[in-house]
């Protein structure tokens, strides 16, 4: 039975400086049965390069773990699990330290991850063919994910790619994996290396962005699709939206495509957690508000998983 979950973003650190109980408690009362975990949350940005000590997961393990342990011990308290979680990302390494570094720190994160019990874990390819090209792209993009498969491997994490965009002038292009064949070129490539170590996250909202047949694009992956992150947006901004809550004009049906994603996900038998990334979109919502919130984002779950198993269970081959 398909599960369903939310990222931890704007739920279990709504408010600064509380304990994780009461977000993960939050998740759970609205009826989520799994959580996404944003490992990227806990580090600053402008120093995850930094080999001085300066970035969060750049710590030895053991303190690493002190201080996730209440995060872990909360989400098996409020009954929840880990369905998947998000390592941290960003602009392509200035130098080759940089690049080296950023790896010694992404491998703690999956280390994290295994000691958590997250079985998937979302680590984006290097978004820069602007820069080299999409030849070198895809080979420097292999290299990064060759640096850490082995470690994965032993943590018992499945690392999972995602497709991305290129944002340029306010306006957005493809990025790496954005394209359903390319992702499968990916994927075919990576596990020809190391087997089973590979899967794909599926952004709707990305896709949607790329204007997508998402249908078509759920159906080339597979069963090398193996978590979501779905949210809505205008179609221009990665605006990570509640689904059905956006169209282009009065009386217009929600710009993206949810029938796409419901027949996608029933014709390839999709079984894994129907995971909502819409965090940001939390954040507006004022604390007062946000049960009713979430309760909300879980029905929409409850809704697509109900449309799969109908749409399913009525197409089967007879």
């Amino acid at each position: 039975m398909m599960k369903i979950g939310i990222q931890s973003l704007g739920s279990v650190d709504r408010t600064e400086g509380e304990r994780p109980e009461k977000g993960f408690r939050a998740i759970r009362d609205a009826g989520f049965e799994s959580v996404d975990f944003n490992f990227e949350s806990y580090v600053d940005f402008r120093y995850q390069y930094c080999s001085d000590g300066s970035c969060f997961f750049d710590k030895p393990m053991d303190e690493l773990k002190d201080f996730f342990r209440p995060y872990k011990e909360a989400c098996e308290n409020a009954g929840l699990i880990f369905g998947q979680g998000h390592a941290m990302f960003g602009p392509f390494p200035e130098t080759e330290e940089e690049l080296q570094q950023f790896i010694k720190v992404q491998k703690n994160v999956i280390r994290l991850s295994g000691w958590m019990g997250v079985p998937y874990l979302v680590i984006h390819p290097w978004v820069i063919r602007r820069k080299v090209g999409r030849d070198a792209e895809f080979e420097k993009n292999m290299q990064y994910f060759r640096a850490f498969a082995d470690t994965a491997k032993e943590e018992g994490v499945v690392i999972c790619l995602e497709n991305l965009f290129d944002w340029v002038s306010e306006r957005a292009f493809e990025g790496p994996c954005a394209d359903a064949i390319e992702a499968k070129t990916y994927l075919t490539k990576l596990n020809e290396e190391f087997p089973g170590s590979f899967k794909f996250c599926f952004d709707t909202g990305h896709a949607n962005m790329m204007g997508k047949n998402i249908r078509e694009f759920i159906n080339i992956l597979g069963d090398d699709l193996a978590i979501l992150h779905m949210h809505e947006n205008d179609g221009v901004y990665d605006i990570h939206g509640i689904p059905f809550t956006y169209q282009r004009r009065w009386g217009a049906r929600t710009i993206e495509d949810w029938d796409g994603v419901i027949k996608g996900l029933a014709d390839i038998g999709y079984d894994g957690v129907l995971n909502f990334e819409t965090g940001p979109s939390f954040f507006t919502v004022p604390d007062k508000l946000y049960g009713a919130a979430a309760r909300y984002m879980f029905e929409v779950g409850n809704y697509l998983r109900n449309e799969i198993i109908s749409y399913r269970s009525t197409n089967e081959p007879r």
